[in-house]
């Protein structure tokens, strides 16, 4: 009997960091990281079902429950400054800083641009 109630032990702890998801952000925001200044933006991320994530920056704070593994919230428009600090807390906490929000430009083009 103590065989299989080792075997199970096993198997619960292997298998519960599966049922458990930390709360994560998506990739773009890190360190450095660059936010529009005057408009709403989004921040985003992914945790366990239901759990509750809280995200605060510059004043403000949203709450919102993980759906289908995702989550998101708007931010009001922000003034541009910085360096500044992202909190998301959900079961876990993550903190971003050195973020900035200023003019956000994407560039592209043909081979010819430097002219």
């Amino acid at each position: 009997m103590r065989f299989r109630s080792v075997h199970l032990a096993a198997l619960l702890a292997v298998a519960a960091p599966a049922v458990h998801a930390d709360v994560k952000l998506n990739p773009l925001f890190t360190s450095g990281a660059v936010l529009q200044r005057g408009m709403p933006v989004p921040v985003w991320g992914t945790g366990s079902e239901g759990e509750e994530v809280t995200v605060r920056f510059q004043g403000q704070s949203h709450k919102v429950f993980v759906e289908q593994g995702k989550w998101r919230v708007n931010l009001r428009p922000l003034k541009a400054g910085g360096p500044y600090s992202l909190l998301v807390m959900g079961k876990n906490k993550l903190l971003i800083d050195d973020m900035l929000v200023g003019e956000v430009w994407i560039c592209s083009g043909q081979s010819n641009m430097q002219w």
